[in-house]
């Protein structure tokens, strides 16, 4: 196999925090706590209700992994791709990407997530967490990989790091790349990976 490595690119770019307390820029929203995947019209319905309010002072934009692996254990949503221009937290701009979700629907290529991990391990990268979609099922397991970068990226520098990612998981989401996509939270399995040894890095 192959090993691209994100890791080998420059300076802090590919550089993956992995303990609880790293903090991480997302888009939160937890009033909306699914339990199953909306459908039908009360999907558009309610994606749009969660897309209007990240856009919102009803979103928050800093968290802990340890706080954004809870988020989506109960249900809630985040956006990684936070663009805050003209607002300010803690004195700071936030515009960027720090989170990097990997979605894992396995319709046409199957990647089991003990296999995911396994080539985690080979190209020597550490994702934070991983979690089970609400519409995973035992007969197809769904879940997504979430990577944290140390700090956020844009532009360039973002996309790069995308392309890695998606070139080791060809069985992902392409539509991981988009920078407007949020994800639901989980079915209530959450790994966390961050507290594993085999990922102390």
């Amino acid at each position: 196999m192959t090993i691209i490595n994100p890791c080998n690119l420059e300076n802090r770019l590919g550089k993956f925090a992995i303990r609880a307390d790293s903090e991480v820029v997302v888009g939160c929203e937890v009033f909306y706590r699914l339990t199953a995947k909306p459908k039908g019209q009360t999907a558009n319905a309610t994606f749009g209700a969660i897309r209007n309010r990240l856009k919102s002072d009803e979103a928050f934009f800093l968290a802990t992994i340890a706080e954004l692996a809870d988020l989506v254990e109960g249900g809630g949503t985040f956006q990684p791709y936070v663009d805050m221009r003209g607002a300010l937290l803690n004195d700071l701009f936030l515009i960027g990407q720090q989170a990097f979700p990997l979605d894992f629907d396995n319709k046409e290529r199957v990647l089991l997530p003990e296999d995911a991990l396994e080539r985690c391990r080979e190209n020597g990268i550490y994702p934070a967490l991983l979690y089970f979609t609400l519409s995973s099922t035992q007969e197809t397991p769904k879940y997504r990989l979430v990577f944290v970068n140390e700090i956020p990226l844009v532009g360039a520098n973002r996309n790069r790091l995308v392309a890695a990612l998606l070139a080791i998981f060809p069985e992902a989401d392409r539509a991981c790349a988009d920078t407007a996509r949020f994800y639901l939270g989980s079915n209530g399995t959450v790994w966390r990976l961050y507290e594993r040894g085999c990922f102390d890095g």
